[in-house]
């Protein structure tokens, strides 16, 4: 599984080996042509994204909800950037370029298994 999720301390937990599949919800791009984010309705919750990097795990503090209308009963996780940090992990799961290059208060990415 490319990653797991503890309800109970809001925590996602990639698998390093795997990775996770993300799909861009909401990015500097999509507000440049002022589109709106479509998880504005959304309830958000304060989480915490962690990833390994080598022999090291890396937390992220992110927001954290479940896609709202996900078919067959399963559903995505919708990530949303608290803070910037300057980290090639973060800034791939994120899109972002060099330093946080694209970052947008709203950036929204989903993920799935």
């Amino acid at each position: 599984m490319p990653y797991t999720f503890d309800a109970s301390t809001n925590t996602i937990y990639v698998c390093p080996s795997r990775g996770i599949k993300v799909i861009d919800i909401y990015t500097k791009h999509m507000q440049d042509a002022r589109k709106t984010n479509p998880c504005k309705s959304v309830e958000w919750t304060k989480g915490q994204l962690v990833m390994g990097d080598g022999a090291k795990d890396k937390y992220y503090d992110v927001y954290i909800a479940k896609e709202p209308s996900s078919p067959g009963g399963h559903y995505a996780i919708l990530l949303k950037v608290v803070k910037k940090y300057n980290d090639g992990a973060f800034e791939e799961v994120f899109g972002l370029g060099c330093e946080c290059r694209g970052w947008i208060s709203d950036l929204t990415v989903k993920i799935t298994n």
